[in-house]
């Protein structure tokens, strides 16, 4: 990953030069992936940026403005958590997985550097959570939704983020494919999730009260106590191994292909 950031950064016009540097020594490999590691670091907030502010501000905005109800109907506090809950808590969790995301790094760390899967899937998950929590609380308190209900929320996403990671455990348990690879069901849970964040307040008018609804104490009881198991059963479970061996199966074939084209090239 370092190298093929460093080989992009190089080709850029003006700041290029920077990058290009031969020098193979321990230091600079060291300080090249340093460098790596924060630029990747920014990029993921800026991504989680762009994303609150295409599918949460701009429709919040967008609503406000031409639908009778006004700000009144789409307010902040309840559009930001009806929004997150649909497309973040629960379309994004289950779709996007970490411990399904098969990668040329996941393949390396586990195939090649023989990592223990479940030490580095723990890894992964605890640094997609912290940049997630980084990134959304820091966004939301910028559009207004102040410190404490911007730590609640980001604690829900958090929790929603196991839930997504068991969904697809479970799934891979019975079908021993990833939930991507069923393309219907992917294409099924975002129509879904897209009709019920977006078109559903349209037909009434204004978005549900989903601010009151999650934040009292029963339900973020309820929240942190169904997270909490989720996350232990994630933590704890005994299917890392049964999915590098058959999700790594599999990228060894395609990097075999992929040798195999270019070679013919």
């Amino acid at each position: 990953r370092t190298n093929k950031l460093f080989s992009i950064m190089s080709e850029l016009p003006l700041l290029g030069k920077l990058f290009k540097n031969n020098e193979k020594s321990s230091s600079t490999c060291m300080k090249k992936r340093v460098v790596a590691e924060i630029i990747y670091f920014l990029w993921e907030i800026i991504k989680i940026y762009c994303y609150e502010i295409l599918f949460i501000h701009i429709p919040m905005v967008s609503f406000s403005k031409h639908m009778a109800s006004g700000i009144a109907g789409f307010s902040l506090e309840n559009s930001y958590v009806y929004f997150i809950l649909i497309m973040t808590c629960i379309a994004g969790s289950i779709i996007h997985s970490r411990l399904f995301d098969v990668n040329e790094d996941s393949y390396a760390m586990l195939k090649v550097l023989r990592v223990q899967p479940k030490v580095y899937f723990r890894i992964r998950m605890i640094s997609r959570m912290a940049t997630e929590c980084i990134a959304f609380w820091s966004i939301f308190v910028i559009m207004g939704l102040g410190p404490g209900k911007s730590m609640f929320l980001v604690l829900i996403i958090t929790f929603s983020r196991m839930f997504g990671e068991c969904f697809n455990i479970l799934v891979f348990r019975m079908t021993k494919k990833r939930l991507t690879d069923i393309k219907s069901a992917s294409v099924i849970i975002m129509l879904t999730a897209l009709l019920i964040a977006y078109f559903v307040p349209y037909l009434r008018g204004h978005v549900p009260s989903a601010y009151d609804m999650i934040f009292n104490p029963v339900t973020l009881f309820v929240i942190f106590a169904i997270g909490s198991v989720m996350a232990y059963y994630v933590w704890n479970s005994d299917s890392y191994n049964r999915i590098v061996a058959r999700m790594y199966v599999r990228r060894e074939i395609d990097l075999v292909e992929e040798q195999d084209d270019s070679m013919s090239d």
